[in-house]
């Protein structure tokens, strides 16, 4: 693509003003925990004690599901005791029996390419592990072979 004209870049002088967020606003997350946390004077207290409003709201619900509520029971439970796991049904219903075609890479073997009939240490040792991948490969097929029987 290339390098941009600089003209075209962004500097001090050239920019839109109002655009994105402003420097020192909080987000809703932010603003959550603040108002979550934020202490307000504590409901029928004589000595002025202080509650967090998160505080008050968990009451609030409890007191819901004290009377009956299940919504609120729900999300009492699941803040608690967490989100309960979902199953999933593993059992595959098929009438045909499921292939596996496996096919390995061949270091040596790529595009149709000819080996020199001269080896060197390299070539050796990718030649044998060219082998083991070979017997993998059958021991593999065999054992598919057995199951299937």
């Amino acid at each position: 693509m290339g390098n941009p004209n600089p003209v075209h870049k962004f500097t001090s002088e050239n920019q839109y003003p109002g655009r994105g967020r402003p420097k020192g606003s909080v987000n809703i997350k932010t603003l959550a925990k603040m108002i979550w946390d934020h202490e307000v004077p504590k409901p029928h207290s004589r000595r002025g004690e202080k509650i967090c409003v998160g505080a008050l709201i968990v009451k609030a619900i409890a007191e819901k599901a004290k009377k009956g509520d299940v919504s609120a029971f729900k999300a009492l439970a699941e803040r608690i005791e967490g989100m309960p796991k979902q199953e999933i049904d593993q059992n595959i219903k098929t009438q045909e029996p499921i292939s596996i075609n496996f096919s390995l890479f061949k270091p040596n073997d790529t595009n149709g390419l000819k080996q020199s009939q001269e080896s060197s240490p390299v070539e050796e040792n990718s030649n044998q592990s060219e082998m083991e991948l070979d017997n993998e490969e059958n021991r593999i097929r065999e054992s598919i072979q057995e199951d299937s029987d």
